[in-house]
């Protein structure tokens, strides 16, 4: 039972501390205007030097290098800086309420991409939640905001689809197996994977002495590290979730973010949550609830 409950605990944790992760971000946006792909990569530099000493100096270190050089451990590090940009540019255009909608599209799109594939028996009546889900969001944000920037919204969306169809197949289990060093040499690895492509896209976005220089006037130590330890906390939360054999149970957990984030900004940002808001998140969320006890949880 314990073991069961595992999982599904590690999500909400995952879930919980990248809200933290959104909203810290946006107080730097707010406060700086600091470009978000030079946050991403110096933000992603912390976990790194936090978790490295760990693996290095214990029996982890023999699992690391083969684990850093798994395709699918480098994919998914990939998919995953890949959606933390996407939630960077929707949140410069989107208030945190709007987004907190839009990412539970995904909880749709997930499930019936696994469907249309055959891998996932799910009710077809769940493909009427598809036009629900995005009318939400449009009545949440406003029409005029999403025909300003339909970009943010279709990537977010997308980097969450393919995000959470790979996570159904990838195969960590033989690393995570091994137990508490599998954990951390994978999450280590995936850390890693990730400061190296955020600082490539940040050596291509900008010039290069960017990627060697610490923006200090614009990143204060307290949220940098702050933010660094959220990011170690999500990335052994996340990792730890996704080796669960029943995927569909975590995934709405692991894509509530947008739910805490609505939450914590109204706390955190002052950031003003409306009674009409509130009813769009409700519903929204309530359509991952319906996935949760609709969904058939069998691989074919």
């Amino acid at each position: 039972m314990m073991h069961e409950f595992a999982p599904i605990l590690a999500s909400l944790i995952s879930s919980i501390s990248r809200a933290g992760l959104n909203v810290v971000d946006r107080r730097q946006f707010k406060d700086n205007g600091i470009c978000p792909v030079a946050i991403s990569h110096w933000n992603n530099l912390f976990p790194v030097l936090m978790i490295m000493p760990m693996v290095l100096l214990s029996p982890a270190s023999r699992l690391f290098v083969e684990i850093f050089f798994t395709l699918e451990i480098i994919f998914l590090s990939f998919l995953i800086q890949c959606v933390a940009h996407a939630f960077s540019m929707a949140f410069r255009s989107f208030r945190v309420s709007d987004i907190a909608v839009l990412s539970k599209i995904a909880d749709i799109t997930v499930p019936l991409i696994l469907l249309l594939f055959g891998f996932q028996l799910i009710p077809y009546e769940l493909f009427l939640l598809m036009p629900v889900a995005i009318a939400l969001f449009i009545f949440c944000a406003g029409g005029g905001a999403v025909i300003r920037d339909c970009k943010a919204p279709l990537v977010l969306v997308f980097a969450l689809t393919i995000q959470g169809v790979f996570a159904f197949f990838i195969g960590v289990n033989p690393f995570l197996g091994i137990g508490i060093w599998g954990l951390l040499s994978t999450t280590c690895a995936m850390l890693l994977w990730r400061l190296i492509f955020s600082g490539l896209l940040l050596l291509f976005k900008g010039p290069k002495w960017a990627i060697y220089k610490f923006p200090q006037n614009s990143i204060s130590c307290k949220k940098f590290y702050f933010r660094g330890l959220l990011t170690l906390i999500t990335q052994i939360s996340f990792v730890f979730a996704i080796e669960s054999n029943n995927l569909m149970k975590v995934w709405p957990l692991l894509n509530a973010t947008g739910l805490f984030s609505a939450v914590f900004a109204s706390v955190f940002l002052s950031e003003r949550l409306s009674v009409k808001d509130a009813v769009y998140v409700a519903l929204s969320s309530c359509m991952g609830l319906i996935l949760i006890f609709s969904s058939n949880n069998e691989k074919f």
